[in-house]
């Protein structure tokens, strides 16, 4: 997959079944191990752009391995005008389903693009949020749970641990076409709550009742570590993937940073995360795209409902000093919300906190996970006088 680019280096990440050296090009890198599975992240720098590329596994060609598709392609982001393509709750549609009338809208732009060398292709991907479903596994990774354990029990057939979700992940982008265009287009990613659990972090009383499970922190822990691996690294450039301590003590073969950090995340919810930052930001051409964590930073202990801790909104709000013209805020929650939804939401809020009593609070809360209600705190961070504000 394509992932990060800026002006002076890509990045290109790989899955493989052993460790090795993977190169792209002249550029390598070693593979490094988190619970038995096995990723590359191969820095390229002073690339041409639009140059075609190959993956290779130890000196042996491993990609492309289709020949129905274009080159795989490293693309550098553009001077001015961009094109983003973006999207998110992407269910992974499988042909055994046999349901005409669903179309995985990602495959349908992947297959476009392959099929007509005139159309261009988007500048950037943009997923924003859901894009697994660890709570509503697919066929093959059903089969997959099923063949390895019971799915007895409340846990079922949710991915669960490290290899459940890695199996989960290849699922959803191992489509050929999909594979092809994660391969040519750079792309970005946030989570939501699937990647986790329906309602993840929606309140204090979920996360009461979740915490109080045997089996729930060694989901969350899982989770994270995967969506670490297999989406957050992936968005960072080189410099600051190198920064992030849990990945330079995986490069020294000791993972143990990386898994203390998801163990104390896992025991702390609702207080935010501290001396962690999922929230990033990318240039894309006269554009700031800013991606914000809105679900794993939440502050719900004491009473508060915050979206973020306070080390993201301060880092949200040094954001706003960025020179580019536009700013693009990307976010898996809603901003803005028709009147009628509004309303809903503010006296749902009212009666969670007691304003009809104990019943008027157990119903306001069965509403808010039903409908999936945020009702946090966003704080004022308006665009500096004279630049754009989009989201």
């Amino acid at each position: 997959m394509l992932r990060a680019v800026d002006a002076t280096s890509a990045t290109v990440w790989v899955e493989t079944d052993t460790p090795c050296e993977v190169a792209v090009g002249d550029h390598r890198a070693r593979t490094v191990t988190l619970f038995g599975h096995h990723y590359a992240f191969v820095a390229v720098s002073d690339f041409t752009p639009g140059a075609p590329y190959t993956v290779t596994l130890d000196g042996q060609r491993a990609w492309p391995a289709d020949d129905r598709f274009p080159p795989s392609r490293l693309r550098a982001p553009p001077a001015e005008r961009a094109t983003v393509l973006f999207g998110s709750c992407r269910s992974i549609l499988s042909d055994e389903l046999g349901d005409p009338d669903r179309v995985d809208a990602l495959r349908e732009c992947a297959w476009r693009a392959a099929s007509d060398p005139g159309q261009a292709l988007p500048d950037l991907i943009v997923l924003l949020g859901d894009q697994v479903y660890a709570d509503r596994t697919p066929p093959a990774t059903r089969r997959f749970i099923r063949c390895r354990r019971s799915v007895k029990g409340p846990v079922g057939t949710h991915a669960h641990d490290f290899t459940e979700f890695a199996a989960l992940y290849r699922e959803a982008w191992s489509e050929p076409a999909v594979r092809w265009l994660l391969s040519t287009v750079p792309t970005v990613m946030i989570f939501d709550d699937h990647e986790v659990i329906d309602n993840w972090n929606t309140s204090a009383r979920w996360l009461a009742a979740h915490e109080a499970q045997p089996w729930w922190p060694q989901r969350l822990r899982n989770a994270l570590a995967a969506y670490w691996m297999y989406q957050h690294l992936g968005n960072l450039t080189a410099d600051e993937r190198a920064a992030d301590p849990g990945f330079a003590a995986l490069r020294r073969g000791d993972p143990s940073v990386a898994l203390a950090t998801f163990e104390r995340l896992a025991s702390r919810g609702g207080e935010g995360t501290p001396g962690v930052r999922w929230s990033y930001a990318r240039t894309v051409g006269p554009a700031r795209l800013v991606m914000i964590d809105s679900r794993g930073g939440r502050v719900l202990q004491g009473g508060k409902r915050h979206l973020l801790d306070e080390d993201e909104w301060a880092w949200l709000e040094d954001e706003r000093a960025h020179p580019a013209p536009y700013l693009l805020l990307g976010t898996s929650l809603p901003l803005l919300l028709p009147h009628g939804l509004h309303e809903l939401e503010r006296i749902t809020t009212a009666a969670c906190a007691g304003r009809w009593g104990r019943v008027g609070a157990r119903i306001g809360e069965r509403v808010r996970q039903a409908a999936q209600f945020t009702t946090g705190r966003w704080r004022c961070c308006a665009a500096p006088p004279g630049r754009h504000a989009e989201a």
